[in-house]
């Protein structure tokens, strides 16, 4: 089991995300000089994709335990981990201008870690971009989440990456072409948009 001090989770992201720019992570035709993080990373999404009958079980498992819908939210070589998300408002039945309560599980691929954390989307109203909820508020969205963190433990058998971690600045790598600072880890570890979902 991987040391989950600071420290070592921060070696630990530099081995898959290489410092400065690289190229455009949307460009289906990467050039063939990848630095090796990347390389790295690729490697670990095959391996993944060729072989996820773990990730297939615990959505099942989400959607037995759960009433709501489990939708599949993974980008696969982009971001560092899989999720899912468990949507507690149907977008249809919101009120206009008011958020739509989403709990989003995540696994990494990296190290042996998970994160729950929350989004609330306002579907109508493009000047209200998503907010990230890196803590669950009280209520509905808590209790499904510690559902859905139970579901991973049973699964995977993974520990939950703590908040103050989570919140931790990863500098001077580079996670995506359109983007050069302000990451943490609770993005190097998982996603590096966790707030866009489909």
């Amino acid at each position: 089991m991987i040391e989950f001090k600071q420290s070592a989770l921060l070696a630990l992201v530099r081995r898959y995300y290489p410092r400065g720019s690289a190229w455009n992570d949307h460009d289906h035709n990467p050039p063939p000089d990848l630095p090796e993080e990347i390389k790295r990373l690729a490697a670990l999404w095959e391996r993944e994709l060729a072989n996820d009958e773990t990730w297939q079980r615990l959505k099942q498992t989400l959607r037995d335990c759960l009433s709501q819908g489990v939708g599949e939210m993974s980008v696969p070589v982009h971001d560092a981990g899989r999720r899912c998300a468990v949507y507690l408002d149907h977008f249809k039945d919101v009120p206009r201008g008011q958020p739509a309560r989403i709990v989003v599980g995540a696994v990494s691929l990296i190290a042996p870690l998970y994160y729950v954390y929350g989004v609330n989307r306002t579907y109508d109203d493009p000047r209200n971009p998503d907010q990230l909820l890196v803590e669950l508020p009280p209520g509905e969205m808590k209790e499904v989440g510690e559902v859905v963190a139970r579901c991973i433990e049973q699964v995977y058998d993974y520990r939950p990456l703590p908040v103050e971690l989570a919140r931790v600045p990863v500098e001077g790598l580079c996670m995506d072409h359109m983007r050069f600072e302000g990451w943490t880890l609770l993005e190097a570890l998982f996603t590096t948009d966790p707030a866009n979902l489909p």
